[in-house]
C-alpha cells in the first residue's frame, strides 16, 4: 500500500522542489500536485519538466483558480482526495508548496505503519468552534476572497456582513456541529472513503459552503469529528500538533511565522511530520540539521 502526498501550490519554490524530490525518493510514496491556474502555461510546463524524471510524481490536469478563503480551496482538496482513491493507499497528507518533511521517508513510513494499525487520524480542531458558524451563515461577497484588501473594501465587507447577519442569515438548522482546524492534515483511506460516502448521502452539505469564508478549515473537520472517526483522533490544545504539523502561529512577525535558523531546535524537537513554512535561504541548513 502507498502513502500519498497531495500538494497544493501556485509556483515553483526551493521548499517545493526539495519536498517533492525527497518524497519521490521512496517507491512507497505517490505525490499528486495541483498547481493554481493563475500560474501561466509556460511556468506550469517548466514545473512539470523539473519533476519529469520522477515516475511517482503526477500533476492534476484540471487546474483551478484558487482564491483564498473561497470554495475553490475545498474543490482542490476534494480533487486530491478523489485522485488518491485510484490507488491502494494507507494515508494521504495534504501539504502546501511551503511545507517540508521533518523525517526521513523510512522513519515517517514506519510511524504511519504503526498509526495505521491503530486506525489513527491526524487532523486538528480548535476546542470551541461555535463562533465559526458565522463563516457559513451569510453569503460572503466575492471581493472578500483576497488576503490583501484595500481599506475601502475591508469597510464594505464589515458593513455587508453586519447587514447579512441581522437581516439575511442563512438557515443552518440542519447543519451538524461545526469543527474548525487547518486544511493541512493526514488521514487514512478509511476516512477518505467516509468523506465521499457522507457527501453522497448528504448532498446539501457542499452547498452550505458555496458562499462560505475560509470554509476549507471547516468542511472536512466537521464531517470527521461528527463521526466515529473522532475517537481515532488524539486531542491536543494545539490543533497543529493534532495534524502532526509544526506551524508557529504565536511568535510572528508574520502569521504563520516563516521559519528560519532560530527555529531549528524547536522544529527538530517537535517530532512532527511536516513543518510550514520555511524561509528558502534557510532550507539547506535545516535539512543538514535534521539529517534527512
Amino acid at each position: 500500500m502507498y502513502y500519498i502526498y497531495g500538494v497544493i501550490c501556485h509556483r515553483l519554490t526551493s521548499p517545493l522542489t526539495f519536498t517533492v524530490k525527497q518524497l519521490a525518493n521512496c517507491t512507497e510514496n505517490i505525490i499528486i500536485i495541483h498547481v493554481d491556474k493563475k500560474l501561466g502555461k509556460k511556468e506550469f510546463n517548466l514545473m512539470k519538466k523539473c519533476f519529469s524524471s520522477l515516475s511517482n510524481v503526477l500533476f492534476l490536469d484540471e487546474r483551478h483558480d484558487v482564491r483564498w478563503g473561497s470554495i475553490s480551496q475545498i474543490d482542490v482538496m476534494l480533487m486530491l482526495l478523489k485522485k488518491a482513491q485510484d490507488y491502494d493507499f494507507k494515508y494521504i497528507s495534504l501539504i502546501s508548496g511551503d511545507d517540508i518533511p521533518l523525517m526521513s521517508n523510512k522513519a515517517r513510513n514506519n510511524f504511519l505503519d504503526i498509526a495505521y494499525e491503530n486506525r489513527a487520524e491526524f487532523i486538528g480542531t480548535e476546542a470551541d468552534c461555535k463562533k465559526y458558524y458565522n463563516r457559513l451563515n451569510i453569503k460572503h461577497p466575492s471581493f472578500m476572497f483576497k488576503k490583501d484588501r484595500s481599506f475601502l473594501k475591508k469597510m464594505m465587507c464589515k458593513i455587508i456582513n453586519l447587514y447579512n447577519r441581522k437581516y439575511n442569515k442563512l438557515d443552518l438548522t440542519n447543519f451538524p456541529e461545526v469543527y474548525k482546524g487547518a486544511q493541512w492534515f493526514t488521514i487514512s483511506n478509511f476516512a477518505v472513503d467516509y468523506i465521499f460516502k457522507y457527501l453522497k448521502l448528504n448532498k446539501d452539505y457542499y452547498n452550505y459552503f458555496l458562499y462560505s469564508f475560509c470554509g476549507d478549515e471547516i468542511f472536512f473537520q466537521t464531517i470527521l469529528f461528527n463521526s466515529d472517526f473522532k475517537k481515532n483522533i488524539k486531542f491536543d490544545d494545539n490543533e497543529s500538533i493534532m495534524s502532526m504539523r509544526y506551524i508557529d502561529w504565536v511568535s510572528g512577525p508574520d502569521y504563520p511565522r516563516t521559519l528560519n535558523e532560530d527555529d531549528f531546535e524547536k522544529i527538530k524537537n517537535s517530532r512532527m511530520l511536516f513543518a510550514r513554512k520555511i524561509k528558502s535561504d534557510s532550507l539547506v541548513n535545516l535539512v543538514k540539521y535534521l539529517e534527512i
